[in-house]
């Protein structure tokens, strides 16, 4: 599966406001792939497609221009998220995994503290995603 597939199922998915940003069509180098609102905060999502393997979130690749984008967001006192998908070949459908995007710089080493998002339940994986990103926001 593509991090272009993985993007439209969050947008399914999610059910408040979502932009996407693309350099392509002009946006800065780095920027992440959403922006999203969550419990009246716009928060930044970065999008991957991973794997986990013994008990460690891996995802694909993160560039060097998103690793400082979220660095200097970060930096500048605002949170923002790393979603990776991890497609599940028995369920036919993405998992999600949420990680602080803080941490952004450590996804060579996997992720061993993260937040796998209930995706069987629009409402549930909502208000489960909302809540994380809130508190993310408000440290």
């Amino acid at each position: 599966m593509t991090e272009s597939e993985f993007k439209k199922w969050f947008r399914k998915q999610w059910v408040g406001w979502v932009e996407s940003y693309e350099p392509r069509r002009g946006s800065g180098i780095g920027i992440p792939d959403l922006q999203i609102v969550a419990n009246r905060r716009i928060v930044p999502v970065e999008l991957k497609i991973g794997t986990i393997k013994d008990g460690l979130l891996y995802p694909r690749e993160v560039r060097p221009a998103q690793i400082a984008w979220h660095r200097k967001l970060n930096d500048a006192g605002i949170a923002s998220i790393l979603l990776i998908g991890v497609y599940d070949l028995v369920a036919d459908d993405f998992v999600a995994c949420a990680v602080d995007a803080q941490y952004i710089s450590n996804w060579r080493h996997g992720y061993r503290h993260y937040v796998k998002l209930p995706v069987n339940d629009r409402v549930l994986f909502n208000s489960v995603f909302a809540a994380w990103c809130s508190a993310r926001s408000s440290n």
